[in-house]
């Protein structure tokens, strides 16, 4: 196998180094095409690897990001489940309160009369008068 790498100009430190660098997920394993291709890539000078190297950290970034924002979107999803469901609750209140707003209106205004809190006075007539 040494010499196929030989082959390509790549020492055994250099395609460690580019495996590590493809392995994103740490799981030990990469794509045998995408691993010769980054290989294949180290044939020029230094800046080729400066390229590679820029290239699989915006990659390793990129991921980073995407798992940050799958979990505030699960937390959005959440907080939002919890405002709709505080207002089913304030809706529900609402509703019970104008139904009962609507029976103590209708009981004023339908129940029996009330009867007057006047009293009535008579005049009376007094031995001065006549």
């Amino acid at each position: 196998m040494a010499k196929e790498w030989k082959n390509i100009n790549v020492s055994a430190d250099e395609a460690t180094y580019v495996f590590a660098l493809l392995d994103v997920d740490g799981k030990g394993e990469v794509q045998f095409e995408e691993f010769l291709s980054a290989c294949l890539r180290l044939r020029g000078s230094a800046k080729s690897l400066d390229v590679l190297i820029q290239l699989q950290e915006s990659r390793h970034a990129k991921k980073v990001l995407e798992d940050m924002l799958s979990g505030i979107e699960e937390h959005v999803v959440r907080i939002s489940n919890s405002i709709s469901g505080a207002q089913e609750i304030e809706d529900r209140v609402a509703r019970r309160t104008a139904v009962m707003l609507r029976r103590v209106l209708q009981r004023e205004a339908f129940g029996p009369p009330k009867q007057p809190d006047v009293e009535i006075v008579t005049p009376s007539t007094s031995d001065d008068e006549v």
